[in-house]
């Protein structure tokens, strides 16, 4: 259900739009979820593994950050920023994508539903310099490991 609800909630609809002003614009996803400490370790091998696949494989997929709770090791965020709202529409198509929400919709990881927050980043100049460098190949993604 989370992983339907995912590409569905984002507000963006099934068909890329490759002139619009939508595609123009960076687009950010935050993600808060809190996993059952049962299936903590599997969870976390699932979502690194898509870490992984996600900067190693798709190019217009520009950060994928992974983070813990400071006070609950069971509670983390995703911060995942797209060249522009069509490279998430092609996330959710992957295939390593695919294995996380099988496993998702297998395991139940969640112990509640994660929040989740589409956006489109509004720092000063942020998408104007952002897709100077990337016309330019200047924008390196974080290194992996």
């Amino acid at each position: 259900m989370f992983i339907i609800a995912l590409v569905h909630s984002s507000g963006l609809t099934d068909e890329p739009h490759h002139n619009s002003y939508e595609n123009s614009l960076l687009f950010a996803l935050n993600v808060e979820c809190k996993i059952r400490p049962e299936i903590r370790g599997d969870w976390l091998k699932e979502i690194k593994e898509d870490q992984l696949c996600y900067r190693r494989d798709e190019p217009d997929c520009l950060q994928f950050v992974l983070g813990q709770d400071v006070d609950d090791e069971n509670t983390f965020y995703l911060f995942e920023l797209y060249r522009n709202a069509n490279a998430f529409r092609y996330h959710g198509q992957t295939p390593h994508f695919q294995a996380y929400a099988s496993f998702v919709e297998t395991s139940q990881p969640f112990m509640e539903e994660p929040r989740l927050c589409f956006y489109y980043p509004l720092e000063e100049n942020y998408n104007l310099l952002a897709h100077h460098l990337l016309s330019n190949n200047q924008f390196t993604k974080m290194p992996l490991g």
